[in-house]
């Protein structure tokens, strides 16, 4: 049976979630609350006294789990969170908003081993606000884990709501230069695998795949600074981060301190977030990214899509993948990344995803050129989708099949494998699929060129073949070709590929379609 299966231009990225507050200043009596002691340490189990509050914080309990009930979730109380909420009702109490990234330096510093999802401080007499809120929030997004604080007098209240979704061996928050630090643990079933980040001081970024969802990796931190260690689990919603933490090697931990802020016009949003990207960017030695209609089209459509549908992931119901969209967006570029951010303001945002190493790798990939940026308003702040692409120089687009060739054999000798076995039969099936992917063909259609190629040639030389597949990419640069694990597999024997080049209203490509068979089938 042939198969046909594209090339995926899509960088597996990862999903931020920031906290979402309705902490503006105080309507209600100011009084002074009292916070519980920090940690020492980041743990994946529970702290103790996770409500805080004696009976105004059990009935504030309670109606936080009848609210959350139709989620079907049934969250834990953590003190870590209590701790948190308890942080954020003592800033509104002295008359300072909270933000997202006080927000994560708060939680952290009680100890919490998860993700703040979302943080909100009220009135005990005024319940709506943030039972509203709590409706509102995306649906698929995990709320495993509550803290409460309520005053002394029972006059205000603060609910903090974070997700778990991995075990791990607790770990110190700082250390000493020339320590190392290690992370072991277990992301949640229904994740695939894990990806590990770490963030150094220089902000450069180390990025290791784990084969299954385990994770047991050792960090050395040689220099002193501020570190953030991060695994991201990749499931059905795409990648997520099940772990974020900073971690502080001989430098004082910063003060989390809340600061003010409204949700901005999505219309400020989108250039201050391209303000701060390139800035960002500039420092780390990067290029800047241009603005690019076609890459804001796509993310256009999918923050319209989360809001609209209330979720807040990479995988959408109706669009799937982020590589589904761009390949239905027929966008030429040789690289693709998506990151997607929510909160109050493009600073908040911004913070967010550049504390996560796994967005920020992808905000600072110098191989970047272009990039849209779409937000959208929704009942819980600003969701932005942010999509990244590379598009080379239309010069240096590959124009034959003879550098196609080229690579192949070159890349195979420079890992010594065994050189592929040009196929009669083979070339001339890919050179009539890559006829028809230069002429606009869809996979079907393409399928369809290379099986008759095949079938005529297979008879006119009376020649049997095995099982194979089909491969086809749009190619700008050759570089692509190290995506396609089934040409460097150990076990390639026949091969043959056709090359177009391709032109049109959206530019140049080189149209190649590979024929093979065997294991090597097996490798995409």
């Amino acid at each position: 049976m042939w198969q046909v299966s594209r090339l995926g231009r899509w960088l597996g990225v990862s999903l931020i979630v920031g906290c979402t507050a309705g902490t503006g200043p105080a309507r209600f009596p100011v009084e002074r609350i009292p916070l519980p002691e920090g940690s020492q340490i980041y743990a994946a189990e529970p702290r103790p006294d996770g409500v805080v509050g004696g009976p105004g914080g059990e009935k504030l309990e309670a109606d936080v789990l009848e609210v959350l009930r139709p989620r079907g979730e049934k969250p834990t109380a953590d003190g870590a969170l209590a701790g948190t909420a308890c942080w954020a009702l003592r800033e509104v109490n002295e008359g300072r908003r909270v933000d997202l990234v006080a927000g994560d330096l708060a939680c952290h510093k009680f100890g919490f081993g998860g993700v703040l999802v979302t943080l909100a401080v009220f009135g005990m007499n005024t319940p709506d606000m943030w039972h509203e809120q709590l409706k509102a929030f995306p649906s698929n997004v995990s709320l495993a884990r509550y803290g409460i604080c309520v005053s002394p007098s029972g006059n205000s209240g603060a609910l903090a709501l974070g997700n778990m979704q991995a075990s791990y061996e607790s770990i110190p928050r700082s250390f000493d230069p020339g320590q190392s630090v290690t992370l072991k643990g277990e992301l949640a079933p229904h994740f695939r695998n894990a990806m590990l980040f770490l963030t150094k001081p220089d902000g450069k970024v180390e990025h290791e795949d784990m084969p299954g969802r385990s994770f047991d990796r050792t960090f050395p931190l040689a220099e002193p600074g501020n570190y953030r260690l991060e695994v991201m689990g990749d499931g059905q919603q795409g990648p997520v981060i099940a772990v974020n933490l900073p971690i502080y090697v001989g430098v004082p931990e910063p003060e989390a301190r809340g600061s003010a802020g409204e949700v901005v016009d999505p219309a400020v949003a989108e250039p201050r977030m391209l303000e701060l990207l390139n800035a960002a960017r500039a420092q780390a030695g990067s290029p800047p990214v241009r603005p690019d209609d076609e890459l804001r089209d796509i993310a256009q459509s999918h923050s319209e899509d989360m809001v609209r549908h209330h979720f807040f992931a990479h995988v959408s119901p109706t669009t799937g993948t982020p590589e589904d969209r761009a390949r239905r967006a027929k966008v030429l570029v040789s690289r693709f990344g998506e990151n997607i951010g929510m909160g109050a303001r493009p600073e908040d945002i911004h913070a967010g995803l550049m504390n996560s190493p796994g967005h920020r790798m992808n905000m600072l990939m110098p191989e970047y050129t272009h990039v849209g940026i779409a937000a959208e308003k929704s009942d819980s702040g600003l969701v932005v989708t942010m999509n990244f692409g590379r598009r080379p120089n239309p010069a240096d687009v590959p124009s034959t099949a003879a550098q196609v060739e080229a690579w192949v054999r070159d890349t195979r000798k420079q890992g010594a494998l065994k050189p592929y076995e040009p196929d009669p039969v083979y070339r001339p099936a890919a050179e009539a699929g890559a006829d028809a992917l230069a002429r606009g063909a869809d996979i079907a259609g393409v399928t369809q060129a290379v099986q008759s190629a095949f079938a005529r040639e297979a008879t006119r030389l009376h020649s049997s073949r095995p099982d194979g597949c089909s491969l086809q990419v749009e190619l700008l640069e050759l570089s692509q070709l190290s995506t396609v694990p089934s040409l460097v597999s150990p076990d390639l024997g026949r091969l043959g590929i056709g090359a177009r080049v391709h032109e049109d209203k959206k530019g140049k490509r080189l149209s190649v379609v590979f024929v093979l068979d065997g294991p090597a089938c097996r490798a995409q």
